[in-house]
């Protein structure tokens, strides 16, 4: 009878392989591709997004008749989004409507307060509208945080278009609590007094 072919079963040991993610990651955020804070902020945005306006008509990808803005972190206390000014959105012809735009700065500045992990509702927007923001030509939203003094904070906000700044926001925040509830804002002259000891201060 012919012989039984052997078996052999090989072992190989030896140190484990590295993960070529990590370098890649590492060398990314060595050149300023990812950034541990920026990704962090992100993450925050996303979570406080999701449970304290899930269903909001300017960044809700699924709203029927929103404006469908994803914003997204882009440094410390920024963020950036593209709004596409659909003719849907338009006031006079060919004009995106103002009430739109005001929508849009007013939520690259929140979406600030959420990148911080903060819950905060607009207690004072002011807009200047520098030049016409046109249908069917995109737009570009960014969003900053300036300083905060107690549970007021300021915040700044520009919309660009075809690389000029056709508006831009200026706007206090009034905190309220992201592990809790919506915080209502004080009433009667609570807040009047409130915004004016604020106007003192955040310049």
């Amino acid at each position: 009878m012919p012989a039984t072919p052997a078996r052999f079963a090989f072992t190989c040991e030896g140190p484990a392989l590295p993960d070529p993610v990590d370098p890649l990651a590492a060398e990314s955020r060595a050149v300023g591709g990812l950034d541990p804070a920026v990704e962090a902020a992100q993450a925050r945005l996303d979570a406080a997004r999701f449970r304290h306006h899930p269903h909001c008509v300017v960044c809700w990808d699924r709203h029927p008749f929103g404006l469908q803005v994803d914003y997204r972190v882009t440094g410390v206390h920024r963020v950036e989004g593209t709004f596409g000014c659909g003719k849907s959105y338009e006031g006079y012809e060919g004009l995106v409507h103002g009430g739109v735009i005001s929508g849009l700065l007013d939520g690259a500045m929140a979406s600030c307060m959420l990148a911080m992990g903060q819950e905060a509702y607009t207690a004072e927007l002011r807009v200047r509208f520098r030049g016409p923001v046109r249908t069917g030509r995109p737009a570009i939203l960014k969003g900053e945080w300036i300083r905060g003094d107690g549970p007021l904070h300021l915040l700044t906000a520009t919309l660009e278009q075809e690389g000029k700044v056709r508006a831009t926001a200026r706007a206090k925040f009034y905190q309220g609590r992201v592990d809790a509830d919506a915080t209502p804002l004080p009433k009667g002259g609570g807040m009047r007094h409130l915004l004016s000891q604020a106007r003192k201060r955040l310049v």
